[in-house]
């Protein structure tokens, strides 16, 4: 927190692809890559009882020093009820990349939590994680739709640290005829400060 309505989100995200995948191909027979590396940095300021508004940039670290930058918008609102949260996300970005055209991006989500012990999520208490997110991408003069369903388990070690296991399925190129079916694990650590 920043101030009393402020907040600021900083996030540390990589990514590694293993196994045997169109993106990994070694001569010398290694089945491990990495990706790239996102540094993030949102400010969010809360208006009326549930919303909130936020903006800001992404870094995209490359290997080959090909780096894209991110910016970021988005209006949240989240309903507590009774034994689980409800949390709607309506998100723009668009990112600048050296080597492809400006990419658009129009994003809602869709996620609930729910506890496994209780009506909320207490320290040392597993608790389920559900968002389905729907993605119209607009890329030079090509447009496309991708959709997005992440399950997770998480852990609450206190009220300041969790930690999520996922799976992050997502599916896209949806206007062509050689749709592309891919599946992430994620890793997730939050940290409060």
């Amino acid at each position: 927190r920043l101030a009393d309505k402020w907040k600021v989100n900083v996030k540390n995200e990589f990514r590694i692809i293993t196994g045997n995948t169109d993106e990994v191909n070694h001569p010398d027979g290694s089945s491990i890559e990495f990706a790239f590396n996102d540094l993030s940095i949102v400010f969010s300021r809360k208006i009326g009882l549930a919303g909130s508004v936020a903006a800001g940039s992404l870094l995209r670290i490359r290997t080959d020093g090909n780096h894209a930058r991110r910016f970021i918008q988005q209006y949240t609102t989240v309903g507590r009820f009774a034994g689980y949260r409800l949390a709607h996300r309506f998100s723009a970005d668009q990112t600048l990349d050296n080597d492809q055209p400006a990419t658009l991006r129009v994003r809602y989500r869709l996620a609930t939590e729910l506890p496994l012990g209780g009506q909320a999520v207490d320290p040392m208490e597993l608790y389920l994680k559900f968002s389905n997110e729907y993605l119209s991408i607009w890329r030079g003069d090509s447009h496309d739709f991708e959709i997005r369903m992440i399950p997770a388990l998480g852990y609450a070690i206190t009220d300041r640290n969790k930690v999520e296991c996922a799976i992050d399925y997502r599916l896209d190129r949806l206007r062509l005829p050689d749709q592309r079916h891919t599946i992430w694990l994620s890793l997730t650590w939050y940290v409060v400060l």
